[in-house]
């Protein structure tokens, strides 16, 4: 189902919201395939996403695809059993020197019964998230962690994942989940909130991120 929100003033900007669910023939997604230049400009527009109960749906996004979406500002993914990936990873493209910042506007992501997503986002994408302010992962067997650890060669000065607008992390039954990203040092300036319930895998450091908080709000 598409929403539209059409403005009186036809120069404002059209805003879009996608709710796909309940489709289990779906097992991908093509953005961008042949369109029309309004189709184009639609998905340009879209601000809202959910997707759910669409069983055999194996990934979501590649990173080229994402760049067609910058004003996307929320994804909601659940009930998706068949799910690998939210983005596929290409490392190539994420390395150029003018590599754009992938959803600029991003701001909440949920992610719930998707039980072959190990994690939501690849490595290359853990300072490409500028908005990003609230994040939850629930229910998810096979979770390990957020960005998906590649296990390379890197400096100190890369080893950071970095969201300067994060403010909540909810983290609920999640039996192989570890860290936000395995040997990178979470930089979250203003996060509050860290929710953590039946994880028992979690970090040490994300734990000590945890009490902190919690001692803080006392």
């Amino acid at each position: 189902m598409i929403r539209s929100d059409h403005s009186q003033n036809e120069n404002l900007p059209l805003k879009l919201d996608l709710e796909l669910y309940d489709l289990p023939q779906l097992n991908s997604i093509s953005w961008l395939g042949p369109t029309t230049p309004r189709q184009t400009q639609s998905l340009q527009c879209l601000k809202h996403l959910q997707v759910l109960r669409c069983e055999n749906l194996k990934s979501l996004f590649s990173m080229e695809e994402s760049r067609s979406l910058p004003e996307l500002m929320s994804i909601e993914i659940g009930d998706c059993q068949e799910l690998q990936h939210i983005v596929l990873a290409n490392e190539e493209l994420a390395l150029l020197p003018n590599a754009e910042v992938y959803f600029p506007k991003l701001t909440d992501v949920v992610v719930g019964g998707c039980n072959k997503l190990k994690s939501l986002f690849p490595v290359s994408m853990r300072k490409m998230l500028p908005k990003l302010s609230s994040l939850e992962i629930r229910n998810s067997d096979q979770i390990e962690e957020v960005f998906k650890h590649d296990g390379g060669d890197r400096t100190i000065d890369e080893m950071e994942v970095i969201l300067p607008n994060l403010t909540e992390i909810r983290l609920y039954c999640l039996p192989n989940f570890f860290d936000i990203c395995q040997g990178y040092k979470l930089q979250a300036v203003k996060l509050g909130r860290l929710e953590i319930d039946e994880c028992p895998k979690v970090s040490q450091s994300l734990n000590a991120i945890q009490v902190a908080l919690e001692d803080g709000s006392s």
